[in-house]
């Protein structure tokens, strides 16, 4: 959510920021085992921020294909959303992962880290 609602007011906002003054956009946003339509209502649903996001960072999802919570229907979905809307995506489905799978840290983490370095240019 904070990946797309960095540059626009939410109900996530106090009514008086105490920084007002400083962006709170976020450059690069990681997705594990995590969906757009997860909960209902426009104010709680990524989708429903989307059509009015200035600045979208880049995304890097991943979802495992046996993950009971959140299927990788969703997850595609969010990655279609976003690449819909101008961002950068990059989608990965884990063959046989479930939700908070431990094939994430074992698998994802290099990676991970490589798309944060060259979103960062680090």
């Amino acid at each position: 959510m904070l990946g797309v609602t960095g540059d626009q007011r939410t109900v996530f906002d106090g009514p008086q920021p105490r920084y007002a003054d400083v962006s709170s956009a976020v450059q690069a946003a990681v997705v594990w085992f995590g969906a757009e339509d997860r909960l209902p209502g426009r104010e709680l649903s990524i989708a429903g921020y989307l059509h009015a996001a200035r600045n979208l960072p880049a995304f890097m999802i991943a979802n495992g294909d046996a993950d009971p919570i959140i299927s990788p229907r969703q997850a595609r979905r969010l990655h279609e959303a976003l690449l819909a809307a101008g961002a950068r995506s990059t989608l990965v489905i884990l063959p046989g992962a479930g939700h908070e799978d431990p094939t994430f840290t074992a698998t994802q983490m290099l990676p991970t880290i490589s798309f944060l370095k060259g979103t960062f240019g680090r």
